[in-house]
């Protein structure tokens, strides 16, 4: 269920008065700044990324040999799969 606040009323929520709009050219310019920041520290970057495709590929493999291979895409989804509800 959402909740929708118009501003004409008083809030309901206690943290709805510290709400921002989002326009739609907001990501073009965080996209923007990160591009700046890559080309910045362009070996930083890439070897953070790397990391994260290495530990998802060792995280897969891992799941594939032993026979657990139903777990990867819960794996790429990022869901937790050992919790139950």
């Amino acid at each position: 269920m959402s909740i929708i606040h118009d501003g004409s009323s008083t809030p309901s929520l206690p943290y709805a008065d510290r709400i921002r709009l989002v326009t739609s050219d907001k990501p073009f310019r965080w996209l923007g700044l990160g591009w700046r920041d890559f080309i910045a520290a362009p070996v930083a970057s890439l070897c953070y990324g790397l990391l994260f495709v290495i530990i998802g590929f060792a995280l897969t493999v891992g799941l594939w040999h032993t026979q657990a291979a139903y777990l990867i895409l819960r794996l790429q989804a990022g869901s937790c799969c050992w919790v139950r509800r």
